[in-house]
């Protein structure tokens, strides 16, 4: 179990690599960067080569977020950022929202409202709403300012800028300017992004809450510790309830590696108290 942790960064890794080079240097960089554009949902859905999405919708029905801690690149440079709070931590030492541990937050409504703008953004042909709330191409007009004609066309007939250079322009910096926000945000509240306002994230959830395979907590091995708890980028570990939030899991494996005690896995089935007093008493003919 303490090993899915090491693949799932492996693989971000070489998904992050792939994906920053082939938006920003260009498709020719390298055969194998191809391979991050590929993957992509939304990408393959608008080539109308639904591949990926449908292998995306399965993976996800059987494993789980595992599309948002491995293959998404804004999801992976979230990570960069958590990872590296610990070290900023001892640079500020007054700063303790740095230090402070992460702690269960209920689920919020308003990321279905925006799963909802950004499905209806789509149908009315303004796309500028949806390059700047769906991660692969928030990230894509980011690159425009190094790669500018690849975006100009795009944010030039996204339903708000007009003129082809000045839309593009402004286009470009407005994502760059709601990157920064979430990377900063991912310093202070892990992975907020994705389970409040990235659509992608949310539609993936909905499917992840009656995902197979799922993590769970055996309450008669918990010791109460909280290390899962306060490790949890997604804020969806309660461990005094035993309760984990599938639905904004987005299989890390933070938890598995912390857990001294081997009481929260990835699994099918659920667990059930073997403890005797926790147990329903026989009933027996007198």
């Amino acid at each position: 179990m303490n090993d899915l942790k090491t693949i799932r960064i492996f693989l971000s890794t070489i998904f992050l690599v792939a994906s920053l080079a082939w938006l920003f240097i260009g498709p020719d960089v390298n055969p194998l960067a191809i391979i991050s554009v590929k993957s992509q949902i939304i990408p393959s859905t608008l080539a109308a080569t639904i591949g990926a999405t449908a292998f995306w919708l399965v993976a996800t029905f059987v494993f789980g977020r595992l599309y948002c801690s491995t293959v998404c690149p804004v999801g992976s440079l979230q990570d960069l950022a958590i990872w590296s709070r610990r070290y900023l931590a001892r640079l500020s030492r007054k700063n303790r929202s740095l230090t402070r541990p992460y702690q269960f937050v209920p689920p919020s409504r308003g990321r279905w409202t925006f799963l909802t703008l950004y499905a209806a953004s789509l149908l009315l042909g303004v796309f500028s709403v949806a390059w700047i709330l769906e991660p692969w191409r928030l990230l894509q007009s980011v690159a425009g300012l190094e790669r500018h004609a690849a975006v100009a066309d795009t944010w030039a007939h996204s339903g708000i800028f007009i003129s082809l250079a000045d839309g593009a322009l402004i286009g470009c910096i407005i994502s760059a300017l709601i990157l920064l926000v979430v990377i900063l945000m991912a310093l202070i509240r892990g992975r907020w992004f994705c389970n409040k306002i990235c659509p992608i994230g949310t539609a993936l959830g909905a499917i992840t809450q009656y995902s197979l395979y799922h993590i769970e907590i055996n309450p008669d091995k918990c010791i109460n510790c909280m290390k899962c708890e306060d490790i949890c980028p997604a804020q969806c570990v309660k461990v005094l309830s035993r309760h984990v939030d599938d639905s904004r899991c987005i299989r890390c494996f933070n938890c598995l590696k912390v857990c001294p005690n081997d009481a929260i896995r990835y699994q099918i089935n659920h667990n059930r108290r073997r403890t005797p007093l926790m147990q329903r008493r026989k009933q027996f003919n007198t």
